[in-house]
């Protein structure tokens, strides 16, 4: 009995955006075959230049110089795809993870530049693109500058930032935390 259905066919299609090396890349990287994942990502880098893939892969790739302990690539990286890429709905990533890599060089003056800058990134994404990942950035930003404000002395400069965090984010992750600084602060001072 036949039904008159056509059987399924399969085609490629004309057009290459690099997702699966970007898969690849990332499922190598996950499982510490770092190297490896770098090699992949130098090639998808190389081929295509203006796909979501590369957005990606400059990510992950400044992660992988983050952890061989090449932190100026990784930041030499980050800050040129924020030049040249800056409508990517990715920019904020790179903004937060610039500052968290300063923070755990113990630059904090620098750190709290770039979480501010991270901060902002994320707020305008939010208003532009609507999604909730971009608050999350943001809350997150705003702890850490206050935390790298900690970290240089400057407590009573963290006082209003941590006083934001709560005010624009009372159920955030961080918002407990906040508080409890907020009165360790006071209780110092």
């Amino acid at each position: 009995m036949s039904f008159g259905f056509a059987k399924a066919q399969l085609i490629e299609t004309d057009y290459y955006y690099g997702t699966r090396e970007y898969a690849v890349s990332k499922d190598l990287f996950d499982n510490s075959l770092i190297r490896k994942s770098e090699y992949r990502l130098i090639e998808l880098v190389k081929k295509e230049k203006y796909s979501s893939a590369h957005d990606k892969s400059i990510l992950l790739q400044a992660d992988i110089d983050l952890i061989s302990g090449n932190h100026n690539i990784a930041l030499g990286m980050l800050g040129n795809f924020i030049k040249e890429r800056s409508n990517s709905p990715l920019v904020p990533f790179a903004e937060i993870q610039r500052a968290y890599i300063e923070f755990e060089r113990k630059k904090y003056s620098q750190a709290e530049v770039y979480f501010q800058l991270a901060q902002k990134s994320a707020e305008s994404d939010f208003k532009l693109r609507q999604d909730t990942i971009y608050k999350e950035l943001a809350h997150n930003a705003i702890y850490w500058r206050a935390i790298s404000l900690c970290q240089q002395g400057k407590y009573l400069d963290a006082i209003p930032v941590f006083e934001q965090l709560v005010s624009e984010y009372p159920n955030g992750n961080f918002a407990d935390d906040a508080l409890f600084a907020l009165g360790t602060i006071a209780e110092v001072n």
